[in-house]
């Protein structure tokens, strides 16, 4: 398979229309580098109000994406892993949810999308940014016929019914799909859940994105299924050169795939750190908490640990440490200290190492990784 090239940077006067003619519009170069900073979120806050107070689903998050990067997003649910992915597509639950802070693709020319208006995002989506959903039973429509779906994510980069037509079945057997010209007029209740997430996939690269949103693209499926998905996801993002943004629950998958790993809990990120440092040398009680409480950490004869108690709801949260009630490092100096990520030892860059926790330099780096990180193991 041959490396793709992202679509272009947005252009004020692109306009989204319908082809007229058989050929195959390309893409112009993209002066884009493998380690250029291609998603930069400051300070991201959704709230969504509701009858009990605004859900602030996701209070402050920071992070960076650089280009040909995989980021793995994980916590447990409810910690708003979801909202904050979608936001960075400009993406909100309901019309009336407030979105402040600041999500910036510099390597597109865009500024922030919080303030940009549906047909503005509509330029951005697709072409340079998709996303990969989290059901695959309930993302297409159930009366249209797969190949219609799939052209129609083509926008206007593909002219021409015939030119349109090859173009699908060749993203249909880029997934994996087996005779793809036969699956054309097929409609999704005819298809498996594995074959409508790799439709799915299809869709979400027609136009080769910057970057891939991928929202815990395995949970509906069985672990067989699973597997062959993200080895698929990955072989996708290594040949197209695509940024991954994978959003689970599940610590150790995230370990195998991912290039760096954001923690989030009641919608803070409460650490961010490359793979191999995150899993061996945690520095927050919630991250080392959550890697002892995999099955692989502990022996076959031993009971599993969990976590005590229950995240806090989102409403009505202050300024201090969320994880205060579960923490086994809790002491009283922490139910004054306004939270905030703090780099751990000498920071070399803004996407280094950091925690948001006051003790994370007391913490001893004697944390078993719970599998083998991507960079020191064997490629899915």
């Amino acid at each position: 398979m041959s490396a793709a090239t992202p679509g272009p940077a947005l252009a004020p006067d692109e306009r989204v229309g319908m082809p007229e003619a058989d050929e195959v519009v390309p893409a112009p170069a993209d002066p884009r580098e493998p380690g250029d900073v291609l998603l930069e979120v400051r300070d991201l806050r959704v709230s969504i109000p509701t009858p009990a107070g605004p859900v602030h689903a996701a209070d402050g998050v920071t992070l960076t994406l650089r280009q040909g990067e995989v980021l793995g997003v994980v916590g447990e649910t409810g910690s708003g892993k979801s909202v904050t992915c979608r936001a960075l597509l400009g993406l909100r639950p309901t019309p009336k949810t407030e979105v402040t802070g600041t999500v910036a693709y510099p390597s597109l020319g865009v500024d922030d999308i919080t303030g940009l208006p549906p047909r503005r995002l509509r330029r951005l989506w697709g072409r340079h940014v998709a996303m990969i959903p989290q059901n695959p039973m309930t993302s297409l429509d159930p009366v249209k016929r797969i190949g219609d779906q799939v052209a129609e994510a083509l926008g206007d980069t593909v002219k021409g019914a015939a030119a349109r037509r090859e173009r699908v079945i060749e993203l249909l057997r880029q997934v994996g799909l087996p005779a793809p010209e036969r699956r054309l007029d097929a409609f999704p209740h005819q298809f498996s859940g594995g074959m409508l997430q790799r439709t799915l996939i299809a869709i979400a690269i027609a136009q080769n994105p910057a970057m891939l949103v991928a929202d815990e693209p395995t949970t509906a499926l069985d672990v067989l299924i699973q597997d062959q998905i993200l080895g698929l996801l990955l072989s996708l993002q290594r040949d197209l050169g695509t940024s991954l943004v994978l959003v689970s629950h599940d610590l150790s998958v995230v370990s195998q795939v991912c290039d760096r790993v954001a923690v989030m809990y009641a919608g803070q990120v409460v650490e961010i750190a490359d793979t191999a440092t995150l899993l061996t040398q945690p520095r927050h009680p919630y991250t080392r908490a959550l890697i002892g409480a995999l099955p692989s950490a502990v022996a076959r004869d031993e009971p599993l640990r969990v976590i005590p108690g229950a995240p806090p709801p989102l409403v009505g949260l202050g300024p201090t440490c969320r994880f205060a009630a579960r923490c086994e490092l809790h002491e009283a100096a922490c139910d004054e200290w306004r939270t905030e990520l703090l780099a751990v030892g000498a920071p070399t860059r803004p996407d280094s190492h950091h925690s948001r926790c006051r003790r994370a330099d007391e913490l001893d780096a004697a944390a078993a990784p719970p599998t083998t990180p991507k960079d020191q193991g064997e490629q899915r």
